[in-house]
């Protein structure tokens, strides 16, 4: 027998390691391998399902939309049977196996909330059809007849308006809560279009349900209202749209509506600037010197409608000792849109007859040449304004296009309306249409050009607006404006009320114009020129937004540039890996429509991938040219190679 010596060895601990370790990793891989499987075949699954779903809902919206009511009620039918085979689909044992991996579980837990967010829509448009589908002519019973809104009609929607609402926010909650990095690129791109379509769907019913609360005390339902009802002609621009050339008192006693006769606004007395209560911080400081909130040709100046109603609304009560309760304006394209559902309409005074073809020529220009003297010229506006609307609200037919008339005319631009009740207000301010000089974060741009000649010469006048933003690392972006008037305008042949010298003002066929370009808040404008020269401007702002103005003379026949570079700052969001731009353009109502031209160019290293209107995309630079109206939002995605992406992301989640 042996005694002492050293101790058996004992086995290592990295003999019994290493085989556990291989053990593990084995499992990882089968199991992803099994996850992986298991994802491709329930995205195959569930491909086709919330295709099919997705285009049914679509048709199904564009017939409720049109007021097709059977078509949608098919439609919508279809989506819920394609959103429950995708439901389906995302409930199985392979679904289960896919979502227990890593990384891979984020894939089929947005495919699983696409599903449900999509039945959640088709269930809000079902509810609205059924809604439309209970009144005698559809959508089409809220539109006026015989001079009357049916206001019980439409507080009868607000109901099936709450519901489909809540049922959208459903489906946008669901879609924002889904994972939103480490997604296949078809997932990550079926996501972000399903958060853009239920985004737009939750907006628009939020927003037909503060109208369906808000119109019927609006329309007088609690009692009669009296608005002022203004018709601007935007022949000789301002800020809000252009001249106020006549008004009249508008009454609403339950949905009844009827006015008082127009009147030229030169009846009514100006007052003193500082006999009005300010409209806003800085409308004294910006208009004053033109004559201020008193002054019935130049209050609406500024570009922001519910200042210029807040100028109107005591302007007024001073002037007549009479309160109102809001104010409506309206200019020859409301007129053309509501013209385009009634067809033409006598004027009996003029002894015209005014079609949605010659509405708007005729009074912004043809009529200044027809009839000669002052009091004919201004009875043209409110004489024309008072038979178009007085047509439109007595006719007897009823149709989803007269209501589509009434929206149009308020989505361009064309229709402002401002209400003492706050409800209606941000009912208004809801929609996108109450005129205000207000964005969403983001850039923001508006030109706003505001008549010094003293004449009808901006109907002669061909805009264009070039926008060219160049974005940096951290949200900063450089910018460059510029803004071209071409005068057509002839200088002689027309009479000096259209085409002047107004009185020590300029000459025959002269453009004279205040050119202002607001910019998003916190921008700093630089290196201003006229024509390629640098010129002085004078600067300031209003509601947070900088403008800078320049002051130019266009003779007949000649053209004007004003350029201005902008530094801006926190005008986009996203990392080294993605990020997303957002443009709003806050546009003016023109006689000949303003053309603009926006080019983006993204971050180097990045890319251009999606866009909310079609752009023509080249590697970092997308660019949009159009008729922006008077308002348009451009926003654009883009993001690194994809393998810059997945590196960065993987990256990230391990840390």
């Amino acid at each position: 027998m042996t005694v002492g010596g050293p101790p058996a060895a004992s086995p290592s601990r990295s003999r019994f390691r290493r085989p556990r370790v291989r053990s593990v990793l084995l499992a990882i891989l089968v199991l992803a391998s099994l996850g992986g499987v298991a994802l491709a075949v329930t995205l195959l699954l569930v491909a086709d399902p919330l295709r099919d779903g997705k285009s049914a809902l679509e048709r199904g919206r564009s017939a409720l939309a049109s007021g097709n009511l059977d078509r949608a009620v098919v439609s919508f039918g279809e989506a819920r049977d394609a959103f429950a085979r995708a439901d389906d689909a995302t409930s199985g044992p392979l679904w289960h196996v896919a979502s227990w991996v890593p990384i891979l579980g984020r894939n089929a837990d947005v495919a699983r909330r696409l599903a449900v967010a999509g039945s959640d829509l088709t269930e809000a448009g079902t509810r609205l059809t059924n809604a439309a589908a209970a009144l005698p002519e559809g959508f089409g019973s809220l539109s006026p007849q015989h001079g009357i809104v049916p206001v019980d009609t439409i507080g009868s929607l607000a109901d099936d308006l709450a519901a489909a609402s809540d049922l959208a926010d459903r489906a946008t909650t669901e879609l924002h809560e889904a994972p939103d990095y480490l997604l296949l690129p078809p997932v990550e791109d079926g996501r972000m279009l399903a958060i853009d379509a239920a985004d737009q769907a939750a907006e628009t019913l939020a927003v037909a349900r503060s109208f369906a609360d808000a119109l019927p005390s609006f329309l007088g339902a609690e009692g009669p209202r009296r608005y002022f009802f203004g018709a601007q002609n935007p022949s000789e621009l301002r800020g809000t749209a252009g001249l106020l050339g006549a008004f009249a008192i508008a009454t609403m006693d339950d949905g009844r509506i009827s006015f008082s006769s127009f009147q030229p606004t030169q009846s009514l007395r100006d007052s003193p600037p500082n006999a009005i209560p300010d409209p806003n911080p800085d409308y004294r400081a910006n208009y004053d010197q033109y004559g201020g909130a008193g002054d019935w040709q130049s209050l609406n100046m500024t570009p922001d409608f519910p200042s210029a109603a807040r100028a109107i609304e005591s302007s007024y009560e001073l002037v007549t000792g009479e309160r109102i309760d809001g104010v409506i304006l309206a200019d020859p394209f409301a007129l053309r849109d509501l013209l385009e559902v009634t067809g033409s309409t006598e004027v009996p005074q003029l002894g015209v007859k005014i079609t949605a073809d010659n509405v708007v020529p005729f009074v912004t220009n043809e009529a200044y040449d027809l009839f000669r003297t002052g009091a004919e010229r201004k009875e043209v506006l409110g004489a024309v304004a008072s038979g178009v609307f007085s047509r439109f609200l007595s006719d007897e037919g009823r149709g989803i296009s007269r209501v589509r008339a009434l929206v149009d005319a308020a989505s361009g631009g064309h229709l402002l309306i401002y209400s003492n009740d706050p409800a209606m207000r941000t009912a208004v301010e809801d929609a996108g249409v109450s005129g205000a000089l207000a964005a969403p974060p983001g850039d923001a741009l508006s030109v706003v050009v505001n008549s010094g000649s003293g004449s009808k010469i901006d109907y002669y006048a061909d805009r264009s607006i070039d926008y060219a933003v160049v974005l940096e690392p951290s949200g900063a972006a450089s910018a460059t404006t510029t803004v071209t008037i071409d005068n057509t305008a002839p200088d002689s042949g027309l009479p000096a009320y259209v085409i002047g010298p107004f009185p020590g003002v300029g000459k025959a066929g002269e453009n004279i114009s205040l050119v202002n370009v607001y910019c998003a808040p916190g921008c700093e404008g630089y290196a201003p020129e006229q024509n390629g020269e640098p010129v002085p401007v004078r600067v300031g702002s209003e509601l947070g937004f900088p403008w800078y103005q320049d002051f130019p003379t266009i003779p007949s026949g000649e053209s004007a540039a004003f350029s201005l570079r902008t530094a801006l700052t926190g005008v986009w969001e996203g990392d080294a890996s993605s990020g997303t731009y957002r443009l709003t353009f806050l546009g003016q109502p023109t006689i000949r429509p303003t053309t603009l031209r926006v080019s983006l160019t993204v971050p180097p290293g990045m890319h251009v991938t999606t866009t909310s209107v079609p752009m023509k995309i080249s590697g970092r630079t997308a660019v949009w040219q159009g008729q922006p109206g008077r308002r348009i939002t451009i926003e654009a995605s883009f993001e690194a190679p994809l393998t810059t992406r997945i590196w960065r992301s993987l990256t990230d989640w391990l840390g």
